[in-house]
This record gives C-alpha cells, sequence and structure tokens, in this order.
C-alpha cells in the first residue's frame, strides 16, 4: 500500500519550492529592470522662462501674414485632431495664450480682421 500521505506532501514540498524559485526568479528581474530604468539619464530641468520663450519663439514661426497662425512649424504639417479639421484651432489657442500671458500678437489687426470674418 503506498503512503499517500507522505508522497504528497513531497510534491508539494517540491512545487512550493518551484514556485519560491519562479518568485525570486521574478522578483529578481523586476528589480534589476527598476534599477536599469532608474539609471537612465535624468530629463534635463527647463525653466518656467525657457517654457515661456519656447512658446513666444513658436508663435512667431507659425504666425501667417494674414493673421492665422500654422499649427506647426513645418508647413506641410496639418495638424491632428481639430487643428487638421478646422483652421481656427490654431488661431484659437494662439489666441488665448497671448492674452492669458497679456502678449501682443504678432499681426494682431489681420487677426482680429480673420476671426470677424468668419
Amino acid at each position: 500500500m503506498r503512503r499517500r500521505g507522505l508522497v504528497d506532501g513531497i510534491r508539494l514540498v517540491r512545487f512550493q519550492n518551484s514556485i519560491s524559485r519562479r518568485c525570486r526568479a521574478a522578483l529578481l528581474a523586476l528589480g534589476l529592470g527598476a534599477l536599469v530604468v532608474g539609471v537612465r539619464a535624468e530629463s534635463p530641468r527647463v525653466s518656467p522662462n525657457e517654457v515661456l520663450s519656447g512658446l513666444r519663439k513658436f508663435y512667431a514661426k507659425t504666425s501667417r501674414s494674414d493673421g492665422s497662425f500654422l499649427p506647426g512649424i513645418d508647413p506641410d504639417y496639418r495638424g491632428m485632431s481639430d487643428s487638421a479639421y478646422s483652421d481656427l484651432a490654431p488661431v484659437t489657442y494662439a489666441v488665448t495664450i497671448h492674452k492669458s500671458f497679456g502678449w501682443k500678437l504678432s499681426r494682431e489687426k489681420q487677426t482680429i480682421q480673420l476671426l470677424l470674418s468668419r
């Protein structure tokens, strides 16, 4: 007669050991992965003034003579989502940002005329 309790107990111990080995291996892999990700170079620090300066440069480059604005610096870029479907989206963003920061639009008269003509 077979002693099921002892055999089953040995199988259970082996199963538990294999699980714990797998768990340890998985935890080690996760830990090493986290370490590698944590070692990557830090992103450069950008001051608020640099962000504002970048916005002003962007709008200076994307401003059109008729008072409208391109959705991006590349003249062939048609925009995504709202900018691709409406030429008023970039103008709306430009006006909102300029007015929020108290800036004057580069071609304010033309922008006003453009918006009033729609």
